[in-house]
Formats: structure tokens, sequence, C-alpha cells
């Protein structure tokens, strides 16, 4: 900011004068300076009656003023606006009154009576995404001959396979005839009137799988889903921001369910890197090119895709490779899956506990240690060697974990297994031993009698996705925290999610 010129009055002067007041002193001067000093004041007041017209810049008294001009209803439970006379009033006023809020309100009042505001408020109220549809718009009807909108009121185009598809839907485009009722009746809705607007809002969140194991099914090897448990996972849309508020969201502006007409009208919108899916073999350097995906229905694995071309079908979450064209070294994928909330083993933002005092140890294809066991064993080595008794397994990638673990921890020992930030590794336990049934073996040893009084140990699993077996624990163990964790039901799944056991 720029200090205010004290001599701009005294600078106005004529030479000749400042010249005799040199002379004299500068009594002159001195006085023209205390007078500026107003002046300025005076004039920096009126600046910033300028900038208060505006919620942007306005200072925070001026706050809730201007929410009240626009019908801003305040938060009663942080209590009443005051004067703002302290500086507890004002942080309270800021509560009360949040700048932002009023200047999202303020917006909406100039987009009164539009379509698109609709979609934003149930946006910016509950969190989900919406399109807001005018009825009106899919009536038929009978058009004049001097002004004709061919889109609008034609009778249904059974050609049209992906219209039919979206019959009733938020992107519905056939014409209807009226029904005369309300919307909001209680007995009998009735949506296609003239003064009816519906609003659709998807409740089911976007979450991603990114890079992980693909899982091939029995018996077939060119057979593949996108979930590793085995179950028929419905492929969802990795919303694209719109282009701007007044723009009506479209089918890949929501997270909507990926149907097949589209999928394959539209597979460059949906496949690559970055987009809703996208699938490697052979490796994590041998991406599918678009051009050999092709929509398919797999609901009972029929489909027989060509040489170099590999079938896709989002609505079941599953992927046909040619039968002499199988994957040899794996199959990886990227997808998205809807959820209603951030539960359970997901690349989702996790509260996790700072590393601190705790040794860390990474495990993951590019770290030092590669399995979760060779992890447990150099911590087991650092505790012989008397090193700190608490300790830190993260794993760094979305991978599967295939390998017998066990955990025997002693008294006074902490151990916390979890998934780094925006990772879901998966843990698949299989039969390593035969004389004995497989789990993940938690083990508590009891601390010697004739040793130091220690307290009992502790263990914390965190963001992963145990399968296979289940997980048991035996010993005084003193805390057992699983946290954002999903144990598969019945170790298993069917393709349908019921558990393959009871």
């Amino acid at each position: 900011m720029n200090r205010p010129d004290t001599d701009r009055l005294y600078n106005l002067l004529p030479a000749i004068y400042r010249l005799r007041d040199a002379d004299q002193g500068e009594p002159l001067r001195a006085l023209l300076r205390v007078i500026s000093e107003q002046v300025n004041v005076v004039e920096a007041d009126i600046d910033q009656l300028y900038t208060n017209w505006f919620i942007e810049t306005c200072q925070d008294w001026v706050t809730p003023y201007l929410g009240d001009l626009i019908g801003y209803q305040p938060i009663h439970e942080a209590g009443e606006p005051n004067q703002a006379a302290t500086a507890e009033g004002q942080l309270r006023n800021r509560i009360v009154f949040p700048r932002r809020d009023v200047a999202n309100t303020t917006a909406a009042r100039r987009r009164k009576g539009t379509l698109a505001l609709l979609e934003q408020l149930a946006n910016d109220v509950a969190g989900w995404p919406a399109r807001a549809v005018e009825f009106y718009a899919l009536l038929g009807l009978t058009q004049p001959l001097n002004h004709l909108r061919l889109g609008r009121g034609r009778t249904a185009d059974l050609r049209r396979g992906d219209a039919l598809d979206r019959l009733d839907g938020p992107f519905d485009e056939l014409a209807h005839t009226i029904s005369v009722g309300r919307s909001n009746a209680t007995r009998t809705q009735r949506r296609y009137n003239i003064p009816s607007i519906g609003l659709f809002v998807w409740r089911l969140q976007p979450f991603s799988i990114t890079r992980a194991p693909a899982f091939c099914v029995d018996r077939f090897p060119n057979h593949y889903t996108f979930s590793i448990l085995g179950n028929d996972t419905p492929l969802l849309t990795n919303p694209v921001a719109e282009p701007e508020p007044a723009f009506s969201a479209g089918d890949l502006n929501v997270p909507d369910w990926i149907r097949r007409r589209p999928f394959d009208d539209r597979t460059a919108d949906y496949y690559g890197p970055a987009k809703s899916l996208y699938i490697w073999r052979d490796g994590l350097d041998q991406p599918v090119p678009l051009a050999q995906i092709v929509a398919a229905d797999l609901s009972a694995w029929r489909y027989v895709p060509q040489r170099d071309q590999v079938a896709v079908d989002p609505v079941r979450g599953r992927i046909a490779f040619p039968p002499r064209q199988a994957p040899e070294g794996g199959v990886w994928v990227s997808y998205y899956y809807g959820f209603s909330a951030p539960l359970g083993g997901g690349e989702y933002d996790r509260p996790l506990s700072p590393v601190g005092a705790r040794v860390l140890y990474r495990v993951g294809p590019d770290e030092q240690d590669q399995t979760i066991m060779a992890a447990v064993q150099r911590w087991r080595a650092a505790r012989q060697a008397g090193n700190a008794a608490d300790a830190l397994i993260e794993i760094a990638d979305s991978g599967v974990y295939q390998e017998p673990i066990e955990l025997m921890l002693a008294a006074g020992e902490c151990l916390e297994l979890r998934a780094a930030q925006r990772t879901r590794p998966v843990i698949r336990l299989l039969d390593w031993d035969s004389n004995r049934p497989a789990a993940l073996r938690i083990r508590a040893l009891p601390a010697p009698a004739d040793g130091p009084a220690a307290p009992p140990p502790r263990l914390t699993l965190d963001g992963l996705l145990v399968a296979g077996r289940s997980v048991q624990a035996a010993g005084p163990l003193g805390r057992l925290t699983i946290r954002h964790c999903t144990l598969a039901p019945g170790w298993s799944l069917e393709h349908d999610c019921e558990p393959q056991q009871g």
C-alpha cells in the first residue's frame, strides 16, 4: 500500500509562496501537512465506501448488512450478529455471516429463475450432483407449421435404442402425453405436465481404484472382472466439471452408471488415462489401446471378441479377451465405483495418525520391502537390537498382497498396518498350510513374569480390504483397532455379491 502524500496541498502552491515560506522556516508547509492528513483520511473513507458495495472487497462489519439486503438467513445457533466493536464480536460475525455464503447467495439471487441454479443449489446444500428437467419440454404436441421444432414433441423412434434406454430418467428426450396432476402428490406422482420441474440427484459418490489387479475368473483365462473379489461391479462415470455455471449437466458431468450403448458410441469419452476406466495387460507399461476396446454384453460370458479386441461390459464390470490372446502376465485396471460415503477400504483421504517417533516401514513394488511379512521381519530384527517398540507398516499402492501373515506382538509393543493416503491395498488370504486353518493371525504374547511390567500390545488395521479368509486374534491383546477397512463377508463373493460361504 502506498503511503499518502502529506505535501499534496503544499505542492499545489505557486513556487513564489513556497520560496517565501522556506525563508521563514516553512510554517505554511507544516500547517498544510496537518490539513493534508485529514484530507487523506476523508478520501480513504470515500474509497472504502465504494469497495463496501461489493461482497468480495467489503469490510467484515458490512457483510451482515449485505446479507440482510438479499435475505440471507444466518446461522442462529452461533448467536445473533452484533455491532462488532470488539475482536470477539467481529469473529462471531464471520461465523454467523460467512462471506462465501453471502457471496453465493448474491450470485443465486442474480440467477433467480434459471434452470441451472436448481442444480447448483442442490450441490451446495446437499453436496449431490443434480440435473434439473423442465417436463413441459417433453410433452407431445401438435406443432404450428410456421414455427417447427423438429427436436420436440415427436413420437418415439423405435430405432433409437439409446433414447429408449434413457426413458423416464434424467436424460430422457422422448415425448410423453400430458399427465394432469402434481409431481409432489402423496399417492400418484405425475411428472409430465406444463408447470412441472424435476430435479434428479445422484446420492452415490464416485470412488476410484487405480492400477489395481483384476480378477481372473476360474476356468477361463481370458475372462476377468474389474473387482478383485470376483463379483460384478457396475462402473461409474468419472464426472467432468461443467464448463460454466449456466451449463446444464450432461451424462458426463454427473457420477452416473455407464451404460453399454453410450460406451459403445463414445468410447473415447469414458476410456483412457484420467477418465472413467483404463486397462493394462501383461504389465503396467502395456495399456490396451482405445482402438481395441469394444462394448459388449458379458452377462453369461457368451460374447467372444474378435482378434485384437477387448470386450468390456461396464454394466457388470467384466472384461473378455480373445481366447487365443489371453493375457499371460496379468491384467490391471483403473475404474470408479459408487458408494454413499467414504467407508471401508478405499482411495479417499483418511485421517492418518502422524508417524512421530515410530519406525516407518513402507511396502510396495518400488519400496525396500515388497511384502508385508518382509517389513514385519525387519521390525523384528530391529526389536532384537533394542530399537523402538512402536512401528508403522504402510502399504504404498493399491495392489494385492497374497502371503501368509502372522503378527506376534510382545508386551509393550504397538504396531499399525495401514494403507497410504489415496490407496486401497488388498490382503488376500489363501490356504497356505494344509494342516491348520488359514487366516490373518494376530497373537499377543504375555509379559514375562520375571521382567518389568509392560502394557499389553496394541494393533491397528487401517484402510485395508481383507478377503479370502478370516482375521483371528488371540492372547492378551490390549487393543485391536480396525478403521476404514473392509472384511469381505463369507471370505469370497459370488458375482451378485452374495458370500460363497455362509
